[in-house]
């Protein structure tokens, strides 16, 4: 039935597995998709995040129970993550069954979601979208895997894929200088080298900027999006699109430029991501290294209008703030405190949603009030904080 109720929604698919458009869910910036995954007999749909700067399929630890996937090895820890090693899967979007050959694939046991920003159990990585001429259409909620002969639209950029990640590269320029980036769908916000964002920002101090990552800049919490920057530009080009008032957000120095660089055809400094991807239809052609963007919205980044805080999730699911932004209220940073636990947010219960949903509920029009609930401790404490613009 599931799997019926998916092919039903699939609009335009071929017979035949040549190509697939279905459904793209946006949540927070970030693209999802329904896959069907089978193991044997079992098979069952969930939400999986498009993530061209991904890896290694990843599947959570319900999708493990649900189809009994045994691991292929032992337990192994990356970046503080437990994951296990998978095999004998297969993964259909529609009715076309992605090709897995030479892909890697880890579960993640104790997490039922890949990641606590969004609402998904799996990640489809460039390792697989590599092999297909990729459309995430923003604007029109749409995505499709197609073959490389089919006809490209849109304005042409050079998009050099890396040859043992299949990670793309993009050109952006800031300020007259072109800069390298990985387009990056899966990441929800626009991220940049602090060493790189620290020029910026001694160069230009009129620029806005802000400590502390929140809304859906906020996407793991902790340490280093507590003391995270974000940034204001006035402009940034991709080819001959201009993004006016783009947003970006810090990460440690030598993220990109020694670690990622690594895994690219070339030098970067950020990732381009949903922030202002989110405007265009974005067509990767893997073979041909190109990328082709159609803008057909302009949005802003309404989730900057908010409380302002940091948060984490914590392992039972509870939303725990780590953090106020530095352009938050007075209010806010004066009867909010580091550790508080958010029970509710105007009358919604928290435990167990992503972060990506909370952003939305912490956020609102300007001079309007959220009302939360937050447990300090063994008390419960009941709070109006005010919105503003944070950036």
């Amino acid at each position: 039935m599931k799997h019926a109720i998916l092919l039903a929604l699939s609009i335009g698919s071929n017979v035949g597995a040549q190509s697939v458009t279905v459904p793209l869910i946006l949540e927070g910036n970030a693209p999802i998709v329904e896959v069907l995954v089978r193991h044997g007999d079992h098979a069952r749909t969930a939400r999986f995040l498009i993530d061209t700067g991904g890896g290694a399929l990843m599947i959570g630890s319900k999708i493990m129970s649900d189809l009994a996937v045994p691991p292929d090895g032992p337990e192994i820890k990356e970046g503080g993550d437990r994951l296990v090693p998978l095999t004998d899967l297969t993964c259909e979007i529609g009715d076309l069954h992605l090709d897995l050959k030479d892909v890697r694939i880890f579960g993640t046991p104790g997490r039922v979601r890949t990641m606590p920003r969004n609402s998904v159990e799996g990640m489809v990585p460039a390792s697989i979208l590599r092999k297909y001429r990729v459309i995430l259409d923003y604007p029109a909620r749409l995505f499709t895997l197609a073959t490389p002969k089919s006809q490209p639209r849109g304005m042409q950029l050079d998009t050099p894929i890396a040859p043992g990640s299949g990670f793309p590269r993009i050109e952006v320029e800031v300020s007259g200088k072109k800069y390298g980036f990985l387009l990056d769908t899966g990441a929800s916000f626009t991220m940049v080298s602090q060493s790189v964002l620290d020029g910026w920002t001694e160069q230009h101090p009129e620029w806005p900027t802000a400590r502390g990552l929140t809304g859906f800049a906020n996407m793991f919490g902790g340490a280093m999006e507590n003391g995270g920057v974000m940034l204001r530009l006035p402009e940034m080009k991709i080819g001959k699109f201009s993004e006016r008032n783009a947003a970006v957000v810090s990460r440690p120095p030598g993220t990109f430029e020694k670690w990622m660089s690594g895994m690219m055809s070339a030098p970067i400094i950020g990732a381009l991501a949903g922030n202002i991807l989110r405007d265009f239809r974005v067509e990767i052609d893997y073979p041909h290294d190109a990328t082709y963007l159609e803008r057909n919205q302009e949005s802003t980044d309404t989730d900057l209008i908010s409380v302002g805080l940091v948060l984490s999730i914590a392992e039972n699911g509870d939303p725990i703030v780590t953090g106020v932004s530095s352009r938050a209220a007075e209010t806010v940073k004066n009867r909010v405190h580091t550790n508080d636990r958010l029970i509710d947010v105007g009358g919604r219960k928290v435990n167990g949603e992503p972060l990506a949903t909370i952003a939305g509920l912490l956020s609102g029009k300007e001079d309007t009030a959220v009302t939360l609930t937050v447990l300090r401790g063994d008390e419960q404490v009941n709070l109006i904080l005010p919105v503003k613009r944070l950036l």
